[in-house]
């Protein structure tokens, strides 16, 4: 999944998953990780475990601000 993908800050990699949660009292949180070294992006909640957001989780992803 590299559609439009920030590269990772990491390493470089445009290859990221969409990782799922177990569910809490607010969703299913969810994020993007890199495929290559497991760096994460923000966290979103879905209501469903099969809905992903993925256009919500990769705007996440590419404009997440670096500390």
């Amino acid at each position: 999944m590299n559609n439009n993908v920030v590269p990772c800050p990491f390493c470089g990699s445009v290859e990221v998953e969409v990782v799922t949660g177990t569910e809490d009292r607010e969703g299913y949180p969810s994020q993007l990780t890199c495929s290559d070294c497991g760096a994460n992006g923000p966290q979103t909640y879905c209501k469903d475990p099969h809905d992903k957001d993925y256009h919500k989780l990769l705007k996440q992803w590419n404009t997440r601000h670096l500390f």
